[in-house]
């Protein structure tokens, strides 16, 4: 991308180089490989010779006239004129959009290590996580403004130093801009990725309500194609009773966990190939997240095992800036105590990690963990307020709860799945 528009910088350049020699129009734009529309906008204010005009005039037409009649034609209509616009603007922008680790200095550098070439504009993408120094490196190319895009409620930086990250090296700029300087800053309200459903509670927990749905998710004809739950939901919580294992490695791995989620795709692979879906172990069709590298490992062997091993099973790290239609989240940590969450829950206590992994379904969210422990976990209060909102909202299945009905305790299993899957699946996980 930088290497694309640092070529149409030097084509413009180029172009009015020869227009200033007295060369047609169409003769540069054969010559540098762009079109006449381009080279017309870039070199409409170089005036030139009548000598050399008259060179050009073979045809005895003069050369403002062929200009003009081909102008004319071209700005008949509105469309025609906004061609011409947004062609030139693309072409002959200065505007810089990369991202950061991939950076050519090289390719801004000449002899005796002068730059090149500057730019007005610098645009930076998942800003939020980029750490400041990164940052520093475009700003060489001296540009007049800088425009950060990101989200400092997602994953930060990554810095794998505690020494460093004592000293907020795991800050960017973006979130140093926002929240220590104040700096004012535009909020994108509007979100258009995730069926309502799944919106409801990151954007009551994360962005404090303020994460509207667009018309575009809300809309009916907004639908999976292939969905493993009822017509009428996008979000579950599956309630397994797993006990967690930490490796060699020391991360975590829960294999009643892993059977469940082994389960649902199974479940997902028989429905789209009843629908004739040859593509539904794509990335875009399909994901499972985990918070752990163990499990990520045990469900793929399980996957591998079944003949389902094209799913793609990531970490939440890795996932950041993805989507899929439907997402399966497993948890992992049984949570069974507030002491165990506080001294080893690890990455459940990281706010902007569950961010992350709740916000990449666009019309199906499967969450599978011990929900009961959660809702009762005072320490991970994300966790806690995930769980009971699930079960507020009677998204949870393998769970039982006390309701009152005409003033009696009655106990309630909260069933969202088909009958005989929902049963099959109880006698094995619980």
């Amino acid at each position: 991308m930088v290497y694309f528009l640092l070529m149409k910088v030097m084509e413009r350049n180029e172009a009015i180089k020869l227009r200033k020699q007295g060369m047609a129009m169409g003769e540069i734009a054969k010559k540098i490989g762009v079109s006449k529309s381009s080279v017309s906008y870039w070199v409409r204010d170089i005036a030139i010779t009548k000598q050399q005009r008259s060179k050009l005039n073979a045809n005895g037409h003069s050369v403002e006239a062929i200009e003009k009649r081909r102008i004319a034609r071209l700005a008949n209509t509105q469309k025609h004129r906004d061609i011409i616009k947004q062609e030139a603007l693309i072409e002959a922008s200065q505007l810089v959009s990369q991202p950061l680790w991939c950076i050519g200095v090289a390719l801004y550098w000449g002899e005796g290590g002068k730059t090149q070439q500057t730019v007005n504009d610098l645009i930076v993408d998942e800003a939020g996580a980029a750490k400041e120094t990164e940052l520093c490196i475009p700003f060489h190319l001296r540009p007049s403004r800088l425009c950060a895009i990101g989200d400092p409620k997602q994953l930060p930086a990554t810095v794998m130093s505690p020494v460093a990250k004592n000293f907020s090296f795991d800050r960017s700029l973006h979130e140093r801009l926002m929240v220590d300087c104040k700096y004012p800053y535009i909020m994108l309200t509007k979100q258009y990725r995730m069926k309502e459903e799944i919106s409801k509670f990151p954007s009551k927990r994360f962005y404090r309500g303020k994460l509207k749905n667009s018309a575009h998710v809300k809309s009916r004809r907004y639908i999976a194609p292939v969905k493993v739950l009822r017509d009428d939901q996008s979000f579950i919580f599956q309630q397994v009773q797993g006990r967690e294992k930490q490796t060699n490695r020391g991360s975590y791995e829960n294999k009643a966990e892993a059977m469940a989620v082994v389960e649902w795709i199974e479940t997902f692979r028989s429905k789209a190939v009843a629908q004739h879906d040859t593509n539904w172990s794509s990335s875009t069709s399909i994901r499972v997240i985990s918070f752990y590298q163990a499990q990520v490992a045990l469900i793929s062997s399980l996957l591998r095992a079944r003949g389902m091993g094209s799913v793609l099973v990531a970490t939440v790290d890795a996932s950041q800036g993805s989507e899929s239609n439907l997402v399966i989240l497993s948890f992992v940590r049984s949570c069974s105590s507030e002491t165990s969450a506080r001294h080893g829950a690890g990455f459940l206590m990281d706010d902007r990690r569950i961010n992350v992994a709740l916000t990449r379904a666009k019309y199906e969210l499967i969450c599978i963990g011990n929900v009961r422990n959660m809702s009762c976990n005072s320490t991970l209060k994300t966790l806690q307020k995930l769980g009971k909102n699930a079960m507020k909202r009677k998204l949870t299945i393998g769970t039982e709860q006390n309701v009152k009905e005409n003033g009696q305790e009655k106990s309630v299993e909260y069933a969202s799945v088909v009958p005989s899957q929902q049963t099959r699946r109880h006698k094995i996980l619980n």
